[in-house]
């Protein structure tokens, strides 16, 4: 039986979900075949299977990665005895009920990871054809940075120590700039040497994440020093755009045993601080689930009256 993944970035976590599923369905993965479906780097499958395997979660074998449950050290270049027993195969009907509990539980993350996806393609379809675009923290941003490449011809700048790496690991990853500064528990950076660097920039559009659910104060950050920064950056940005995937990310193992913020985040996660006011905010991408209710339809009902554009990212998706 497969573990769960506990730390990295957003999009490192759904990469590694995704290598865990192929594994479950296969009961092998191959480096190469990995690399080709997930756009990524051979080199960046190979560093996400040593993760993994230290985690519990697969044995790697020549040239991938077998299950656990195999109970056997199948590769022959490691220290040790290749042939050590590790542990007893599971019976037919705990790996049925460990099946049908990891389905269920893929299949939720399955919606989830769609909704950021839909999200962000969205996004990518707004953006200039060159310029500077500025990425807050969260899933939605890595998966923008993980997409945009160097065919895009724009510029990615961001506070967010995930996000860059997410763009990094894209195949052909487009330019990529991280601002400076402390960096905090979920891995923004802030300070001085940040709002330093943003006061400089001149961004065609700044992403930022509006949250699970959009609400009446659209960017609230965790402390007045991270709202200081946001508040900087969209005022360097011409056109503002807040996302909403209807979706709440898991912790990182630091933030649910209470010894730091929620990993990559963005500036809404357990925020108390304004920032970025709807005044500045021109366009929502949002996904349906993030307005539902009556909350919801009253915050359509705001967006017209505030003549902010709203975006429905299913429609641009479907």
């Amino acid at each position: 039986m497969t573990a769960s993944v506990t730390s990295a970035g957003g999009a490192v976590q759904r990469r590694r979900r995704s290598i865990l599923a192929e594994l479950d369905d296969r009961g092998r993965v191959e480096v190469t075949a990995l690399a080709r479906v997930l756009g990524v780097a051979e080199e960046t499958v190979r560093r996400d299977l040593t993760a993994l395997e230290a985690e519990g979660a697969l044995r790697r074998a020549h040239g991938g990665a077998v299950p656990v449950e195999l109970g056997f050290d199948v590769d022959g270049d490691r220290p040790g005895d290749p042939g050590a027993l590790r542990s007893a195969p599971p019976s037919g009907s705990e790996r049925g009920a460990g099946r049908g509990e990891r389905g269920a539980r893929r299949g939720e993350e399955s919606a989830a990871h769609h909704r950021v996806d839909d999200v962000a393609a969205a996004v990518i379809g707004m953006l200039p054809a060159s310029g500077a675009v500025y990425l807050d923290g969260g899933a939605v941003a890595e998966a923008i940075a993980s997409r945009l490449t160097a065919a895009h011809e724009v510029a990615i700048v961001t506070a967010s120590v995930p996000v860059a790496l997410a763009a990094a690991e894209s195949v052909e990853p487009a330019e990529v700039h991280l601002l400076g500064g402390r960096v905090r528990p979920d891995g923004s950076t802030e300070g001085p040497w940040a709002r330093a660097g943003a006061e400089r920039l001149r961004l065609a559009v700044a992403v930022f994440d509006g949250g699970s659910r959009l609400s009446e104060h659209p960017v609230l950050a965790p402390d007045p020093d991270a709202a200081a920064l946001a508040a900087t950056l969209a005022e360097s940005a011409h056109r503002v755009v807040l996302t909403a995937a209807g979706m709440e990310p898991a912790p990182s193992p630091a933030a649910a045993n209470g010894t730091a913020a929620p990993s990559g985040r963005g500036v809404q996660a357990a925020g108390w601080a304004l920032s970025v006011p709807w005044g500045a905010v021109d366009a929502v991408v949002a996904h349906p689930l993030a307005l539902e209710g009556e909350r919801g339809a009253r915050l359509i009902r705001d967006l017209g009256e505030r003549g902010v554009s709203l975006v429905l990212a299913e429609e641009v998706a479907a």
